[in-house]
């Protein structure tokens, strides 16, 4: 999970409620684009199937975005493999960790120049 805050004297000037604005819709941008690297990730499962990909969804809360399988029985399974089989897993979490967590500087500065310009 990833968070994105602004703090501090920030808030307090006139234009603090689109600052908390802003911030949801990047969050939102980055949730949504963390959710199109893990269907990218299912790519390459050996025997795929549509119920896995279809319970793949981006919750909006409080102040965060959450990427969740809704608790899929066997998605860790997909996730880790297990130590009794030769199956070892696709770490599709994993892998879409890293590279939205490479991407977001970047997804946050182009987000808020969209919000920006006129």
């Amino acid at each position: 999970m990833m968070e994105i805050r602004i703090r501090g004297e920030f808030y307090r000037v006139p234009w603090s409620e689109q600052v908390k604005d802003a911030e949801k819709i990047i969050n939102w941008a980055i949730g949504a684009r963390g959710l199109e690297i893990i269907h990218d990730e299912t790519k390459v499962f050996k025997h795929p199937t549509p119920y896995y990909e279809t319970q793949l969804r981006t919750l909006r809360q409080t102040n965060k975005v959450i990427i969740t399988d809704r608790g899929v029985v066997y998605g860790w399974w997909l996730e880790k493999g297990h130590r009794s089989t030769s199956f070892r897993g696709y770490q599709i979490w994993e892998h879409t960790l890293n590279k939205l967590t490479r991407e977001v500087d970047s997804l946050a500065s182009k987000t808020l120049d969209d919000m920006l310009s006129p």
